[in-house]
């Protein structure tokens, strides 16, 4: 039991050594942690749920849910740690309630889709079969032009066809009937003005069987092309009312909208909304939880700990500054002393060697004042010019004793 609780404390925020020391605050962190822990299980089986609609594998669905469902635990977690150290962000849980929001919203659909899921279905057979329709007029308009022009050619074919036909019936009746009597001349048998009208229907039928002979494999062409044409366009449609039987998410979706639109009672609409409400309210149960059971104590505590953390952070501080002050002073006294002293020590040969050069100017005839004070430069005096006052000959420079 003392394990479970720490781990309520720790998924609530608050650290179990501090915490435990309280005697209220432990036990509203523990209602905060248990809620907290609530939400991310809701989370997890709503995200899943979701997931499950618009996902074929189940494993998947579950694992993505469970990333969504921790992301939830840990940013509420996080909120609900800074309201425990008394920094309530303004922008922070403004975010958190958006986000509850948007999920409340978004995650609402799907389970008023599976709550309604008779109704959604005959709407959705509705909408499938205009869908349905409207693919089917889709296709139509993309093969109308060239469905049409080989109609057009067709019958055109055929109305020739027609008209020669018409022809050659009327002059085989006509020479029919100038064989026996009835028409024409009235003269019966095979005289002169049936032989010429014989030869006129010859010639027509002789005209048609080559009309015919030649239309005839274009006739063809055409009917095999429209019905091509008519064999893609039931394929396609076939595969269309296929697809659409299955009823995915986005005809789900289309039909609780179309419902929406005709429940004139609006008793799926306010239930639509009351839903989003309770979602957004249980999304946002963790954080009024904490809002409400505020852990002061355990506030009061914590503030005594960084304060008490940054006054030794600051006395460490000040330490450190202070033993690298006296080390620097020391040094320097140190170091000054040594200077004295060598200057002290070194008072007699320094005297010395200034009359050495002195008098070894006097001896010198060609030794100038420049070069003389170049060599105590350079012998004796600490910090000299070496570019402006070097020896001015070679053996000076070498030598400049």
């Amino acid at each position: 039991m003392i394990t479970f609780q720490r781990i309520l404390w720790a998924i609530s925020g608050h650290q179990h050594d501090i915490i435990s020391e309280t005697k209220v605050d432990n036990y509203r962190a523990t209602i905060v942690g248990a809620i907290l822990l609530m939400v991310g299980i809701y989370a997890t089986l709503a995200w899943t749920f979701f997931f499950s609609l618009v996902m074929t594998s189940f494993i998947t669905a579950l694992v993505c849910g469970l990333f969504a469902g921790f992301f939830i635990l840990l940013f509420d977690r996080a909120l609900i740690c800074s309201i425990s150290y008394g920094k309530k962000n303004f922008w922070a849980l403004s975010f958190r309630f958006a986000l509850a929001l948007i999920l409340g919203v978004f995650l609402s659909q799907p389970i008023i889709l599976k709550l309604y899921e008779p109704d959604i279905k005959r709407e959705a057979v509705i909408l499938i079969d205009k869908k349905n329709q409207e693919r089917r007029s889709e296709l139509d308009k993309l093969y109308s032009t060239e469905f049409n022009n080989l109609q057009e050619r067709h019958r055109f074919i055929f109305s020739s066809l027609s008209e020669k036909q018409k022809q050659l019936i009327t002059n085989e009746e006509a020479f029919k009937k100038e064989m026996d009597g009835s028409a024409g001349t009235g003269r019966w048998g095979y005289n002169t003005v049936s032989q010429k009208k014989e030869l006129i229907y010859k010639k027509d039928l002789a005209e048609y069987e080559q009309l015919k002979k030649e239309t005839e494999p274009e006739v063809k062409r055409i009917d095999a092309r429209i019905d091509t044409i008519q064999a893609l366009i039931n394929n396609q449609l076939a595969g269309f009312e296929k697809a659409t039987q299955d009823q995915g998410f986005l005809i789900q979706a289309e039909a609780l909208q179309s419902l929406l639109i005709k429940d004139k009672t609006h008793t799926l609409r306010n239930r639509y909304y009351l839903l989003m409400i309770i979602l957004t309210l249980i999304e946002l149960s963790a954080l009024i939880s904490k809002l409400i059971l505020d852990t002061k104590s355990y506030s009061k505590k914590v503030d005594y700990i960084l304060e008490k953390e940054m006054k030794e952070t600051a006395m460490d501080k000040e330490i450190i500054f202070s033993k690298l002050d006296t080390y620097k002073n020391l040094t320097l006294e140190r170091e000054r002393k040594i200077v004295e002293e060598f200057f002290e020590k070194t008072e007699a040969t320094k005297n010395s060697k200034l009359n050495e050069i002195v008098e070894e100017w006097n001896k010198s005839t060609d030794q100038t004042y420049r070069n003389t004070w170049g060599i105590l430069k350079n012998k004796l005096i600490i910090h000299t010019d070496q570019q402006n006052h070097e020896p001015q000959t070679k053996d000076q420079f070498i030598n400049p004793n």
